[in-house]
């Protein structure tokens, strides 16, 4: 029975992972506008919640714990002012860059190329 648990986590954590790299594309997108305005700061702060509730679930605590010390430092500049601090710049950076490198490590290889027999070409 715990194989089957397993196996399902791990389903679940490769959904993780999947909307994980859409986040990214929010975060990334949130980072490059460098603006002031408060949409941004919320879509961040979205983002980085979420990945902060669901990752320890998930079997990856180091990934919800830097979201979290993200999430932080983003609801500390929605507080002051509403706006993505310096601060909060650097703390997604961290977070992008950390994300990453777990997307890294759960990749699976593509598999190696087969060669395909002539016939299959109907020659």
């Amino acid at each position: 029975m715990s194989s089957t648990i397993d196996d399902a986590i791990g389903r679940v954590r490769g959904r993780f992972l999947d909307l994980l790299r859409e986040r990214l594309v929010v975060i990334q997108s949130c980072m490059s506008a460098r603006s002031s305005d408060p949409a941004e700061l919320e879509q961040a702060l979205f983002v980085v919640h979420k990945v902060a509730g669901s990752a320890g679930t998930l079997g990856l605590p180091n990934l919800g714990e830097v979201a979290r010390t993200c999430e932080e430092q983003l609801l500390r500049d929605l507080h002051a002012g509403g706006t993505i601090s310096g601060m909060g710049f650097a703390y997604l950076e961290r977070f992008v860059d950390f994300s990453h490198s777990v997307l890294e490590a759960y990749s699976v290889p593509a598999a190696p190329l087969q060669a395909v027999p002539r016939a299959a070409f109907g020659r």
